[in-house]
């Protein structure tokens, strides 16, 4: 069986709550909202990890992280860590600190936190 040339996407629906963590090869688009199982107790925080890129319409509360972009226009509160570059558009609301290679924000986007900027990739990936 060939593998397909084109890349895998997880949607989550507009109406869709999803309570842990997911975990993807390609990208993953939330129109929902993401949280953390209530109760939890490991110690990671991450609830979205990607092998792709992700892109956030709706609510993620907890922790992300890709190795591609990160584009937010919906509300994001948790840490961020992207290899290449994270967007914030004009809808997006970002709350917790930032850790990538790029970073854009466009006017009427919020960011509260701290942003780390580094050049090497190594850097960003934990």
């Amino acid at each position: 069986m060939k593998s397909s040339k084109y890349s895998s996407i997880m949607i989550i629906s507009p109406d869709s709550l999803v309570e842990g963590r997911i975990i993807a090869k390609g990208d993953i688009e939330i129109l929902g909202r993401v949280q953390s199982l209530e109760g939890d107790r490991t110690n990671n925080p991450r609830v979205v990890e990607s092998g792709g890129n992700i892109i956030i319409h709706g609510e993620v509360v907890g922790d992300v992280k890709c190795v591609k972009n990160i584009s937010i226009s919906g509300k994001l509160v948790g840490n961020i860590v992207s290899a290449k570059e994270v967007l914030i558009s004009p809808t997006g609301v970002v709350t917790g600190d930032i850790k990538t290679c790029r970073f854009k924000i466009a006017d009427g986007a919020h960011f509260k936190g701290i942003l780390d900027i580094s050049d090497d990739i190594n850097d960003i990936d934990e």
